[in-house]
């Protein structure tokens, strides 16, 4: 078939006879003829191959074929009409050098055209790829579009005859001194790469890196992450510390909720029954941030050596509520406590003094300066010979 073609162009060229000019145009209108033809009956064939088999990728990818189909192949008659010019070889190397630069820049745009929608489809699809997500999207697009701009520029140099080893040489020596002076970005950069990809935590998650500095995540970057803090204060923090240090994201459970948990201090002989009845109902009704599943529960989660430590434990959809639940749920068992008599465990000392007191100046008691007891006793001889405690 090609040779049936060559045959019949050569006989085309004939009839032309001697007339550069008018070769030239010939071709080039055969090939804009064919181009039309092409790119009209091949975007139609795989739009109908796609539709009968139910696959709407097929069809977008028909649809992005019908321009780079008609220049694939008018700039291709193009190139090649450039040997019936009636010009010195440099001026036919510069025509078809310029013909095929445009080609490749045709070419280079439809695969990231392709590639884009191949990302984007990847993207959706969490269950098979779990690395594309909307989040790293963006990251691998612009890989993309560098891989296929190295690309494209390598092939143009070719067309062009220029040697490449002397520039990827001096790029390289170029790459090594910016990348010894750019250390600390570079070392920003690739951990966000890893932060994007791994994904440890997302847009709107409640963050905490250390107990100054925590929030809710509002931009994640190739270089930072930002996160904005209860006193609305906004916190850059380059990626390689978030990669060097444990972060805790207190919004990535597999329900979506945070605990809140609210300590309380009782004294020996308190009726427990009726005191985590009363922290139950607490619980419940103390706040409505606080979710209704699971149910709020106060359990005993210690004998202390002076007092009974229970915890009342409840969840909250939203980790910025955590404060205002617990000022809630603390106001509430302080009045339902004291309806109910049942009292708070205290710091207590209980001195036990052998021999007789002489005088009311032999016991002193005085506040100190955090609120608790000290007792001083006087003129009283212990067993270690010391007259003063």
């Amino acid at each position: 078939m090609i040779e049936t073609a060559q045959a019949y162009l050569q006989q085309v060229m004939n009839l032309l006879g001697n007339h550069p000019l008018l070769q030239v145009g010939a071709v080039m209108l055969v090939s804009l003829l064919i181009a039309k033809f092409v790119s009209a009956k091949v975007p139609a064939a795989l739009t109908k191959l796609a539709r009968r088999f139910n696959s709407p990728i097929g069809e977008q990818l028909a649809d992005m074929t019908t321009s780079p189909l008609f220049f694939l192949i008018f700039l291709t008659g193009a190139g090649l009409s450039t040997r019936f010019l009636p010009y010195g070889d440099t001026v036919k190397f510069i025509t078809a050098s310029l013909f095929k630069s445009i080609l490749i820049i045709i070419i280079a745009v439809f695969i990231l055209r392709v590639t884009k929608l191949m990302l984007s489809l990847a993207a959706k699809n969490k269950e098979k790829f779990h690395t594309i997500l909307p989040t790293t999207l963006p990251l691998f697009e612009n890989i993309a579009v560098i891989l296929i701009a190295v690309g494209a520029v390598h092939q143009i140099f070719s067309a062009w005859n220029v040697n490449m080893t002397a520039l990827l040489a001096s790029a390289g020596i170029v790459g090594l001194a910016l990348g010894m002076a750019a250390k600390d970005t570079l070392s920003d950069v690739f951990s966000g790469v890893l932060i994007l990809t791994d994904g440890p935590y997302q847009l709107g998650d409640f963050i905490e890196i250390d107990p100054e500095t925590k929030g809710t995540v509002t931009h994640i970057g190739i270089r930072n992450t930002r996160i904005l803090t209860r006193d609305n204060v906004s916190i850059v923090i380059p990626n390689a510390m978030i990669g060097n240090s444990k972060v805790f994201n207190r919004s990535s459970g597999p329900e979506g909720k945070f605990r809140v948990r609210i300590p309380v201090f009782l004294p020996y002989g308190t009726d427990l029954k009726k005191a985590t009845a009363l922290l139950n109902d607490i619980g419940k009704t103390c706040s409505k941030a606080v979710c209704e599943t699971p149910t709020p529960k106060a359990i005993v989660t210690r004998l202390g050596e002076s007092h009974l430590e229970l915890l009342l434990l409840c969840w909250v959809a939203d980790p910025i509520k955590r404060m205002s639940v617990l000022n809630a749920a603390n106001q509430a068992i302080y009045e339902k406590f004291g309806e109910n008599n049942i009292e708070f465990a205290h710091d207590r000392l209980d001195l036990n003094i052998v021999g007789a007191v002489k005088t009311e100046q032999d016991v002193c008691i005085k506040e100190s300066p955090i609120g608790r007891q000290v007792v001083h006793i006087k003129d009283m001889p212990d067993l270690f010979g010391r007259s003063d405690y």
